[in-house]
């Protein structure tokens, strides 16, 4: 269960919390120790009201104060994303990123990424998430949690022998049911309800039940959880909160 927050830190690097449209197609990154670089077939954004549109084109990066920057320096561009997430990791690459956004749509998807926090390194494998909601939902996660589904096909930490595999996760209307294999344990189910405390920058996960074939499990769940609190991940029995912005 060590993988939840590291889970969660994929998860909000592939939903950065955007008030404004936003197109990514096959963006591949390298960071390490606050800065790097990014290139992308295409990239659309838009910033205060200026529409910026590029075609095989390479990007700074840079962390600052709490922000993800993505700039090009040469053409006055710069684009910033809540990033309080990243803190701790001190390097990330990831290839085959899509990213569409606009009012009341999310698509992403991520074909490879690996994090490194602590010296422990996590890899990632085939994240897709799809997101829908009225055109007037103009935050990416608030559009999840009326209608998401995420799928993800493995996550796994070697220093720590961990590994999740076969994820399948749906919202609709907040009511939330998962499916996910775990390496030495097998394929757990469970269900709850999933609410977004925005003023707070927290996700909150009231977790009912959690099964393993015919048997309960909750319990251990969360005991496993406790384990591994942190800045960005919070237990209170029967909820989870998942910070992703100070």
């Amino acid at each position: 269960m060590r993988l939840i927050s590291a889970f969660a830190t994929a998860l909000f690097l592939a939903v950065p919390s955007t008030p404004t449209p936003v197109l990514v197609e096959n963006l591949t990154l390298n960071y390490k120790d606050g800065t790097g670089s990014a290139s992308a077939v295409r990239a659309q954004f838009e910033v205060e009201g200026k529409n910026w549109d590029f075609t095989n084109a390479t990007f700074d990066v840079r962390q600052q104060a709490g922000q993800l920057v993505i700039e090009r320096p040469a053409e006055g561009f710069s684009y910033l994303i809540e990033a309080s997430f990243l803190e701790g990791v001190s390097a990330a690459k990831a290839s085959g990123v899509w990213f569409d956004y606009a009012p009341g749509r999310v698509i992403a998807k991520t074909a490879s990424a690996q994090l490194v926090k602590e010296g422990d390194a996590t890899d990632i494998s085939k994240l897709a998430l799809t997101c829908r909601a009225a055109a007037r939902t103009s935050d990416p996660i608030d559009a999840c949690i009326y209608s998401g589904t995420m799928t993800l096909a493995k996550l796994s930490s070697g220093s720590r022998a961990l590994e999740v595999s076969e994820v399948d996760l749906a919202i609709i209307k907040g009511k939330t049911t998962f499916e996910v294999k775990i390496g030495g344990i097998g394929k757990i189910n469970g269900n709850g309800t999933t609410t977004h405390l925005p003023d707070e920058g927290t996700i909150k996960i009231k977790v009912d039940k959690v099964k393993l074939g015919i048997l309960s499990i909750t319990g251990q769940f969360f005991d496993q959880l406790e384990k591994n609190e942190s800045e960005t991940l919070r237990v209170e029995r029967p909820y989870i909160y998942v910070v992703y912005k100070k």
